[in-house]
């Protein structure tokens, strides 16, 4: 059985089967620990993210961190949220900060480590990470109701 696994994996870097390679991963919704917030909405989180609406309901001032350019978390970010690309984010920020417009702005992380101390820190810091890198210091939520394993998430 594990030269068969071995066998694959090896035609699969040889022969580079697309479809393998670009397998979509899993983004979920993540906040501190003791943030009590199970499930949010996918406009309060595109508000959030957009620096439209600063603070949870329970009063906590709103922290976004974000994964760097180019990461599965940014891109997730850009389509799902900001429904733009790169160029017009990097844009819309800029127009933000000439007209005075930065209440808040979004943190870009460059590694999980220290976007969980960022968690840690900061009760009312919300993110988006890769499922297979969460930790037992990040509390996944939900948006719309839906799991980041159900088939309808909305961040995909």
């Amino acid at each position: 059985m594990r030269r068969r696994n071995l066998a694959f994996a090896i035609a699969v870097l040889v022969l580079g089967l697309p479809a393998f390679a670009q397998e979509a991963v899993p983004i979920a919704v993540v906040v501190s620990l003791e943030n009590p917030i199970k499930d949010i909405s996918l406009p309060i989180l595109r508000d959030f993210f957009r620096c439209e609406k600063l603070y949870w309901q329970t009063g906590k001032r709103v922290v976004v961190f974000t994964r760097p350019k180019g990461s599965p978390e940014h891109q997730v970010m850009l389509h799902s949220l900001y429904s733009m690309n790169e160029e017009d984010y990097q844009k819309l920020w800029v127009m933000k900060q000439i007209r005075g417009d930065v209440s808040c702005r979004v943190t870009e992380l460059p590694s999980r480590g220290i976007l969980q101390e960022g968690l840690r820190t900061y009760p009312g810091a919300i993110a988006l990470v890769r499922v297979l890198e969460v930790t037992p210091q990040m509390k996944i939520i939900t948006v719309n109701g839906k799991h980041v394993r159900d088939a309808d998430y909305p961040l995909q």
